[in-house]
């Protein structure tokens, strides 16, 4: 299991454990949270070839955890991944439905449902339903979409299945909002592009009778992903103990203290100046490494600013396709990886942006680990079973808004892709930088039982502020760092709020400012 999944089990209360238990109990022994019992994948007698070729076969590492994560909160959304379009123009139904049978019956990895038996996870392939759309009416555009995320957010049950939800709402002649929503063990963010793309080659055929235009050999379905062996294997986790060796997970200092599996989720929106995001560019370019580095680095540098500490660890999702074939299977196809580095305050921002290359390239060259071998290693090497390795984490998604408008393109309709998100998510902080070319949006999802909204409205702040040191690549990062102190504390974070003096009758002398006064926040005013 994830270090996260541990975590959490040493969190529950009795009761809690309790409960967990009698869930997994049909199913096999309970998770344990020390690295030394067996867990996960790594657990129970290989799989025969009978099984592993037949409608059973091990589930991946990573939907390992998935299914962990699932039974410590099944009534969560916090690993729905949901997709919301717009049709507007005259919509074949009866194709739209064949078309999602034939994309079911092409990626058998979306019909999957798990079990545990003796110890392992298993993938338990499912049939293609007649039915797969549900049909419904709404008053409206607005009625329609509160419905369809509604429907996003029911629990999935990973023991049942399915791990798929299609719905379709007309709110109009000829409009309706599709919702495409999956359990995250089921699917990634390139599976979804794959996904789009057979469905509207598909409901072509069924709406035209044109033959469907697709890849001609069949995706493979999703079985657990080569690590090597041997020495190899076991040199890959020695560099990642050496690399994350007395390292702590980075936290920023919460407003209050929840123990909850999943938090809900609150979301501030940090739009980056078109000058900040080509001195990120240059500055990558110019250390010879990517984007993703930049904003990896200023994630390192944003989080050192908020929590005072210099040694900063977080998560980013990686895929591990192989290639080949996997280029168009559906399935999850992510490894979490543990990115640590050091800002330190007398090095300038090219400095930060080198050794951030450093330790991705580095940490590239041994993804194909999963995080719960990484994490049993490490606690192994520390004795410190049940700490997690990282407690935010970083996504960069390319986002071309002309690219989504038209990633699921269906004859005589027009579609526009509308993101959305479920109400739960499982970090403290997520950081997802959304790179449309030369606009760069940065999400900062975060756990609204940990922290006040006005907290992350100073992140908001201290963000854009740390990006405009790509503005001066070769100047000390120390005017960044002052130390730390929790919001709303003198010299802290919550000082990025500043009252602002009013003046008595027609300009006469300031009075101290007084409720209902007006603060600013960066180029915000309130």
């Amino acid at each position: 299991m994830t270090d996260r999944t541990r975590q959490r089990l040493l969190r529950l209360s009795p009761q809690e454990r309790r409960e967990l238990l009698r869930r997994l109990g049909a199913g096999g022994a309970a998770p344990s949270a020390e690295p030394t019992e067996a867990a996960g994948h790594a657990a129970g007698p290989p799989a025969t070839e009978a099984e592993r070729t037949g409608r059973r076969r091990p589930a991946t590492p990573a939907q390992v955890s998935q299914w962990y994560l699932w039974n410590l909160a099944p009534a969560s959304d916090a690993y729905h991944v949901p997709h919301l379009f717009d049709l507007r123009g005259p919509l074949d139904e009866a194709a739209l439905e064949e078309a999602l049978r034939g994309v079911l019956a092409r990626h058998e990895g979306l019909r999957v449902s798990f079990e545990q038996r003796a110890g392992r996870v298993w993938q338990r392939l499912g049939v293609v339903p007649t039915d797969v759309l549900r049909r419904g009416t709404a008053d409206g555009r607005s009625a329609a979409r509160r419905t369809l995320l509604a429907a996003a957010c029911d629990p999935f049950d990973l023991r049942t299945g399915p791990l798929y939800r299609f719905a379709l709402c007309r709110y109009g002649r000829d409009r309706n909002l599709l919702l495409l929503c999956f359990h995250h063990s089921v699917i990634d963010d390139h599976s979804a592009t794959v996904l789009q793309r057979d469905l509207a080659a598909r409901y072509a055929q069924a709406a035209t009778g044109r033959p469907a235009t697709l890849p001609a050999s069949e995706p493979r379905p999703v079985d657990t992903p080569p690590t090597g062996g041997g020495a190899r294997a076991a040199a890959g986790l020695r560099h990642w103990v050496e690399t994350l060796r007395g390292g702590n997970p980075t936290i920023v200092p919460p407003d209050r203290v929840s123990t909850s599996a999943t938090h809900p989720r609150s979301r501030v929106v940090v739009p980056l100046p078109t000058a900040t995001v080509a001195a990120v560019r240059r500055l990558a370019a110019s250390s010879g490494t990517t984007s993703y580095v930049g904003y990896l680095a200023l994630s390192w540098l944003f989080l050192a600013r908020l929590t005072g500490r210099r040694d900063i660890t977080l998560g980013s999702p990686v895929s591990i396709r192989s290639g080949g074939r996997d280029r168009d299977a559906v399935g999850f196809f992510l490894n979490s990886l543990a990115l640590r580095g050091a800002v330190r305050p007398e090095e300038t921002p090219r400095d930060l942006v080198r050794r951030a290359h450093r330790v991705f390239t580095d940490a590239m060259a041994h993804r194909e680990h999963p995080l719960d071998d990484v994490t049993r290693a490490v606690a192994g090497a520390t004795g410190r079973p049940g700490r997690p390795l990282f407690r935010a984490l970083l996504a960069y998604l390319r986002s071309d808004p002309d690219t989504e408008r038209t990633a699921l393109r269906l004859p005589g309709v027009t579609v526009s892709h509308e993101p959305v998100n479920c109400a739960h998510t499982a970090f403290d902080l997520g950081i997802t930088v959304l790179d449309a070319g030369e606009r760069i949006t940065v999400l900062l999802d975060y756990a609204a039982d940990l922290y006040d909204d006005a907290s992350a409205w100073n992140w908001r702040t201290v963000w854009r502020m740390v990006a405009e040191a790509a503005l001066r690549p070769d100047l000390p990062l120390a005017p960044l760092l002052r130390e730390h102190h929790p919001p709303g504390r003198p010299g802290g974070a919550g000082d990025a709020f500043r009252p602002v003096p009013r003046r008595a009758g027609g300009g006469g002398a300031e009075e101290p400012a007084g409720p209902g006064t007006a603060v600013v926040a960066g180029d915000d005013a309130v």
